[in-house]
């Protein structure tokens, strides 16, 4: 997928001239993923101008597109940039849960001055997905408390995330908002208490 990443390198920092020499690069390849196809053609198609336009519904496209699959592949350096670039995204639990469980506190607070977006999942994914982040307007210390429940996280990472950010009246109080708006009786009856650590 370096390719891949390379192609959108150009279009962050404007430079048709490396994507024509990409594109030969691709033509070359037996099998090239999909992803580095379909960027290919969307940057063929409408140019990169447009794709470096904030707030263009393409722009949107593009940045979630190599957004997920850094998260996927685990590039900090690329989905660091991305989450520094865009003032609303779409993070997946599996996203929110991998910054919990690196313990990636410094992007963790930088999600918190982001706006969340509602974008069909079927234009990343084969299947539909379900965000938690649809339930919130803007991302803060309840969303992650979510995650860490239902995520199942382990009691460690739960507890150092707790620590530095559900300690001041304001972030407890948005936490106990989301306890009451969301049902997890279940949870907790389920919960055996002598395991209970925080």
């Amino acid at each position: 997928m370096a390719l891949f990443y390379c192609l959108y390198f150009c279009v962050y920092y404007n430079n048709p001239e490396i994507v024509e020499f990409l594109k030969i690069l691709v033509q070359k390849l037996a099998d090239p993923p999909e992803k580095i196809n379909e960027l290919l053609k969307i940057i063929k198609e409408n140019g990169i101008s447009r794709l470096r336009l904030s707030g263009d519904p393409l722009n949107q496209h593009v940045y979630h597109m190599v957004f997920y699959q850094s998260m996927d592949d685990e590039l900090r350096i690329v989905y660091a940039q991305i989450l520094r670039q865009l003032k609303f995204i779409q993070i997946r639990n599996a996203d929110a849960e991998h910054l919990l469980k690196q313990r990636d506190y410094e992007l963790i607070r930088l999600t918190f001055s982001k706006f969340t977006i509602k974008l069909a999942s079927k234009m990343f994914f084969k299947t539909e997905i379900l965000f938690k982040a649809h339930n919130y307007r803007q991302y803060n210390e309840a969303f992650y408390e979510e995650i860490l429940i239902d995520c199942g996280t382990e009691a460690r990472c739960a507890l150092n995330y707790r620590e530095r950010f559900t300690t001041k009246k304001k972030e407890i109080l948005l936490v106990l908002e989301m306890y009451c708006k969301n049902d997890y009786v279940g949870h907790f009856l389920r919960t055996d208490v002598s395991e209970v650590e925080h």
